[in-house]
């Protein structure tokens, strides 16, 4: 007759005479305690370290089956006991037993996957050894979750050697550690994405940036790039140039740099300032000799334009007429003490003693009063006229 326990008798595996290869130095040293042999302790799972080899092959089963090893003896056993196999390197459960046929499974007690295990499907050949042992560490997500959270919390660094660059086409939200938040007085100190950053292709996303007001710009620098070595940094504001003084300035550029320099800028502003009389009827014009008149030019839209000057230069448009029929007479006419224009006239009673000019000039006024002061000098007292107008400001 065949002996159905063929090969248990090579070295390989246990028989009836011990529980396993290597007798035990405590046979009835038990899990359940320390009896004879026919105490109720005797059918106890022994705790002597234990070694046997499987009497079949077998498949890895998934986490929901379960699959059947052959031994020489299964009664050293007992359901619930973890084998642990060497080659390959895996932990299977006994689930139940049948005659020398144990029934394992591929699955923590807690039916978690057992990390360690090989894939699913492996083969396990006949006489592969295995050790009673203990059960693999088998945690659900969330105790995983909180072990690795609890070993990061000791660290004081984290290193990581052979990180990975991101691809060209990445997005990415880089993280950083909260050391504080008004919002949360309770917030741990932990690694966090962090808020308002993405990282597409390696250009900054920045969905939560800041609203500066306009009147706060002078605390605020541009972030510019270099355009060689690609470092990052801020670049003064053109106000902080040194030597700068209190006149404006504009911006000159060439192709090989970008310098300031003192500058005026334009504002249009039209206004009528003064017309002495109807300019086409030279009869109705007063006769006077020197006049001068003081004009404020204190404008709500002039007093608005930004500048550090004491002064700003009024563009004035000046038209000035004389007529006489006595003879050679002359106007002279002055802007803030500096002559501008003249007009003469030979008067011999008909048309030719009437004379006209328009200047255009820019006139300096000074901010502290704003004023503008018309002179007009005449050789004799004759008939007169005068329209000062306002064309801009350069400020």
């Amino acid at each position: 007759m065949s002996d159905p326990n063929c090969g248990c008798n090579e070295n390989k595996g246990s028989d009836s005479r011990e529980y396993l290869m290597v007798k035990a130095t405590a046979s009835e040293a038990s899990t359940c305690g320390v009896g004879s042999g026919s105490s109720s302790t005797a059918a106890c799972p022994k705790q002597e370290p234990m070694y046997d080899a499987s009497m079949s092959d077998f498949l890895l089963p998934d986490t929901n089956g379960n699959t059947s090893m052959e031994v020489c003896n299964a009664s050293v056993y007992a359901i619930g006991m973890w084998l642990q196999f060497a080659n390959p390197v895996a932990s299977l459960q006994i689930v139940n037993i049948t005659g020398n046929i144990l029934s394992l499974v591929n699955r923590c007690t807690n039916g978690e996957i057992i990390d360690d295990n090989p894939a699913i499907g492996t083969v396990i050949h006949r006489g592969a050894l295995f050790v009673v042992g203990t059960e693999p560490q088998c945690n659900t997500d969330a105790e995983d979750a909180e072990r690795i959270n609890s070993a990061l919390g000791t660290l004081d660094q984290l290193c990581m050697t052979n990180m990975v660059t991101s691809s060209e086409t990445a997005v990415i939200r880089p993280i950083g550690k909260i050391e504080s938040d008004p919002a949360d007085l309770g917030v741990k100190k932990c690694i966090k994405a962090i808020f308002g950053i993405l990282f597409k292709a390696g250009t900054p996303v920045l969905t939560a940036l800041k609203l500066i007001d306009n009147a706060d710009y002078l605390n605020y620098r541009r972030l510019v790039k270099h355009k060689t070595t690609n470092e990052v940094g801020q670049l003064k504001n053109y106000s902080e140039t040194p030597g700068l003084t209190d006149e404006s300035n504009a911006l000159m550029i060439n192709k090989n740099k970008e310098v300031l320099i003192p500058a005026y800028f334009m504002y249009i502003y039209k206004s009528v300032i003064k017309e002495r009389a109807n300019p086409s009827d030279p009869n109705v014009w007063p006769s006077s000799g020197d006049y001068s008149e003081t004009f404020s030019l204190n404008y709500a839209p002039i007093n608005q334009l930004i500048s550090d000057r004491d002064h700003y230069y009024a563009i004035v448009r000046l038209e000035v007429g004389l007529y006489d029929d006595s003879g050679l007479h002359s106007l002279l006419a002055s802007l803030n003490a500096v002559v501008v224009g003249s007009v003469m006239v030979d008067g011999t009673g008909d048309a030719s003693g009437v004379g006209k000019n328009s200047i255009t000039t820019y006139v300096k006024i000074l901010k502290s009063n704003h004023q503008l002061i018309l002179s007009m000098n005449l050789s004799v007292a004759m008939r007169n006229y005068f329209k000062i107008s306002l064309e801009g400001i350069l400020y």
